[in-house]
């Protein structure tokens, strides 16, 4: 399966699966950058997390760190932040290469660490034992958007935290007993793209927006749900979605083993959540949900079984994404246990899209899809297929080559190798009239009243039935100048190789390449003509076949 690099979006990467169709996997957050967001021409390039040296700069972000002190620039907006490390436990800290120190460690009985995810990057403090300061204070430059959580194996703890006159100050105040390490990390969120999130009943006012895992819970009055949101924009336009898949990696059990329960994933019916907002009871600031735990509708939900071990879980969500495309919108999922409120803990982690250590394991939204040939596509190369109706009188076609081809009255004058201008001058015409330009081949159209097919075969050539002008003419591959300039027309054939077809009456024509079938509306004869090439059919006497491929017909 080969990815189609040009097809790169923000947080998809799409693959071509062969007979026309493709494959899209939708990522939350951002998996690609660009160094230059202004440029609409600059490809899209794979995120690397790697230092090299002091500086992270192949992400949507360049981060920089000295002494204490991290600067990171959105590469998009441009906005400069900066977090530096001034004091823990009310004592400052040296302005030194801390990350080669062992030191701080010793005294504090905390580590310092710098965490660059693909959309964040954290300031982080791990306390180590009870024997670390809980407080620490930072100055705090610039408008990115800055948060702060705390947290140990069980999940998400309280930490007060606040800026004032540029000074972050933190404090970690547990209310449960404690699994040490614990995080406690300043956050700086650049250009989120998506969102995801879990809600929690029994901490209903509590965000985790920010954690790395998502989580889903049926107990008594503390049930845990998950909310995501993937966009669609990178699904080209008029895309035909076939399939589509919800994917979440389950890695880690909750309580008793939930195997066997069914989880359902719902369309979440707002789309205007704040990741970093929302909770059980507000979906942002301290706006209500119209429903506690998450506004969603039933119709068209997808359910999975939890599987025995740990692994991706899937959910068949194609109503739901056809029904965001169909709504232009993006594809908001609520997931959660469908039996709530159980008198035992049964629950599951999920990662979100903030775990760093393997981003292949974040949610994706996975879709196949065809793309709709437009009308005015052709075969072969591109083109364009026009009808000019009735009462316009002019049409023209440009290709390469040299020549004119007119339409006087009820006649048509083919040129010789390559092609021109097509022009249809007046002459009270009584039905629409298809030209077609191209290179290669292309769509035939059949137009009203009395029927009109055009093909052009290889590469050249216009096909044209005239409504009452009784007479067909096809130039095949070479050279040639067909003509049939009365309605009764006489038929030449002087190209070498091939042949002209004219038929007298109201016929329908069309040439394929190689083959091809004229058949009359008010069929009589059929006949076969030039091996290879087509047949001949007409309401009229075959008197004889003229030499050089070409035949002899009146009425």
């Amino acid at each position: 399966m080969q990815e189609l690099i040009t097809l790169r979006g923000e947080n998809s990467k799409t693959y071509d699966l062969g007979n026309g169709k493709r494959q899209a996997v939708i990522s939350i957050g951002a998996i690609h950058y660009k160094d230059n967001y202004a440029d609409a021409s600059e490809q899209w390039k794979d995120i690397n997390l790697n230092w090299e040296g002091n500086r992270i700069v192949k992400t949507p972000y360049e981060l920089t760190l000295e002494g204490n002190k991290i600067t990171v620039r959105d590469k998009k907006s441009g906005e400069v932040s900066t977090i530096e490390l001034l004091e823990i436990g009310g004592i400052p800290i040296p302005a030194q290469a801390w990350g080669k120190s062992k030191g701080l460690a010793k005294a504090f009985a905390t580590d310092l660490e710098i965490v660059a995810g693909n959309t964040r990057v954290s300031f982080a403090r791990i306390l180590k034992s009870d024997k670390a300061p809980v407080e620490a204070t930072y100055r705090v430059t610039g408008n990115i958007p800055l948060r702060v959580g705390a947290r140990d194996e069980e999940g998400e703890l309280p930490v007060e935290w606040a800026v004032k006159d540029g000074i972050l100050t933190e404090t970690f105040k547990p209310d449960r007993p404690i699994k040490y390490p614990v995080r406690i990390d300043p956050t700086l969120t650049i250009q989120p793209s998506a969102k995801d999130n879990y809600l929690a009943q029994a901490a209903a006012t509590t965000n985790y927006g920010t954690t790395t895992d998502l989580r889903l819970r049926s107990y008594n009055a503390a049930n845990q749900r998950c909310i995501l949101e993937f966009s669609l924009a990178s699904l080209p336009a008029g895309a035909v979605i076939t399939s589509a898949t919800l994917e979440l990696y389950y890695y880690l059990l909750l309580g008793t083993d939930p195997v066997g329960r069914t989880y359902w994933a719902y369309r979440l019916t707002r789309t205007d959540w704040v990741e970093i907002e929302s909770c059980w009871d507000y979906y942002k600031g301290t706006t209500v949900w119209t429903a506690a735990g998450g506004d969603y509708t039933t119709d068209d939900g997808a359910s999975t079984a939890v599987p025995a071990s740990y692994g991706w879980m899937s959910w068949n969500v194609l109503a739901q994404t056809q029904y965001a495309q169909t709504n232009s919108i993006t594809v908001e999922f609520l997931v959660r246990d469908g039996t709530e409120d159980n008198a035992t803990i049964y629950g599951a982690k999920f990662y979100s899209k903030d775990y760093t250590d393997d981003p292949t394991l974040c949610p994706k939204l996975v879709i196949e899809y065809t793309t709709v040939t437009p009308k005015t596509s052709s075969d072969t190369g591109a083109g364009v297929d026009a009808k000019v109706t009735y009462p316009a009188v002019t049409h023209s076609r440009s290709e390469t080559g040299s020549g004119a081809e007119t339409m006087p009255a009820r006649g048509f004058l083919r040129p010789e190798t390559g092609s021109g201008v097509d022009t249809k001058a007046s002459g009270n015409p009584l039905v629409s009239f298809p030209v077609r330009s191209d290179v290669g081949s292309g769509i035939d159209a059949l137009t009203a009243l009395f029927g009109i097919l055009t093909r052009s075969d290889t590469g050249l050539g216009v096909d044209a039935k005239l409504a009452l002008a009784v007479a067909l003419i096809k130039a095949d591959i070479g050279s040639g100048l067909d003509s049939t300039p009365m309605p009764s027309a006489i038929l030449a054939g002087n190209e070498t190789g091939s042949g002209i077809d004219a038929i007298i009456a109201r016929l329908l024509a069309s040439f394929d390449i190689g083959t091809g079938i004229e058949v009359s509306s008010l069929l009589k004869e059929l006949f076969a003509s030039e091996l290879g090439w087509g047949s001949d059919s007409l309401i009229a006497k075959i008197e004889m076949p003229t030499k050089g491929g070409g035949m002899k017909l009146w009425t």
